[in-house]
């Protein structure tokens, strides 16, 4: 099976940071056997690739051009880094003070 191709990359690992947020369990089963949870969500990677799963700490710093920066290294060498945001506490404030639409990480919170 071929594997997602970028452009419908961004739609899919949003979605996935969101229910990885909403249900520890799907985070735990992720951490396992990344590439059967990957097809679940219909997020696929090439035959014999390498997941790894990287749990990254918010910040002001994170992009989500940092994640399709290693999907696309991952389409071409089969191993794929796949950054995983820590859900962030409620009330955290992760947005630059005075900025206007600006997103602060590569995940879908509400900070955009």
């Amino acid at each position: 099976m071929p594997a997602t191709n970028i452009q419908d990359f961004p739609r899919l690992y949003a979605d996935l940071v969101e229910k990885v947020w909403d249900d520890p369990a799907l985070l735990l089963r992720l951490q396992e056997n990344p590439v059967r949870i990957l097809a679940v969500e219909n997020i696929t990677v090439q035959e014999g690739a390498i997941v790894n799963i990287i749990m990254r700490k918010l910040d002001r710093e994170s992009k989500l051009s940092d994640q399709f920066l290693l999907w696309e290294i991952g389409l071409e060498t089969g191993v794929f880094d796949l950054i995983i945001p820590i859900k962030p506490e409620p009330g955290a404030v992760l947005i630059p003070e005075g900025a206007i639409n600006v997103r602060c990480c590569s995940c879908p919170c509400c900070c955009t």
